[in-house]
């Protein structure tokens, strides 16, 4: 694996960590605010890191998108 794929995944892993880390804060939040942050923004988040998430849809290009085109090119 090529550095920038390689530093790109640990990167992509630590951003993951933390959006789990947010979801938990807000499991003390009123429940119309937290279902609206894990609707929206946290899922926007979390779909343009990866491809394994619970909502319908993704990006067009993620993250994980991204260390595949680079590792393909033994960038």
């Amino acid at each position: 694996m090529s550095h920038v794929a390689h530093e790109l995944t640990s990167l992509k892993t630590d951003m993951l960590n933390l959006l789990d880390d947010m979801e938990a804060v807000l499991d003390s939040a009123p429940s119309d605010i937290r279902n609206r942050a894990k609707s929206y923004w946290m899922a926007h988040v979390r779909m343009a890191l990866t491809k394994e998430h619970e909502f319908l849809g993704g990006s067009m290009t993620d993250c994980e998108d991204t260390i595949v085109e680079l590792e393909e090119q033994n960038y």
